[in-house]
């Protein structure tokens, strides 16, 4: 698992594709990071749970 701190510009989309290449994998993020109200409102200086995941793994 790692810790992700989100930056200006960030979307689901885009952490899910740096982390996986696969950028549709965002609502396994939305999953692991339950705490968000609304997954589509990132804050920068967020922080978010990225767990890796078969072959995925960066």
């Amino acid at each position: 698992m790692k810790n992700y701190v989100v930056r200006k510009g960030d979307s689901l989309y885009s952490i899910s594709k740096r982390y996986y290449n696969i950028g549709f994998l965002w609502r396994f993020l939305v999953l692991i990071n339950l705490k968000w109200k609304n997954p589509h409102e990132l804050n920068e200086g967020e922080e978010l749970r990225v767990p890796f995941i078969g072959l995925f793994r960066n």
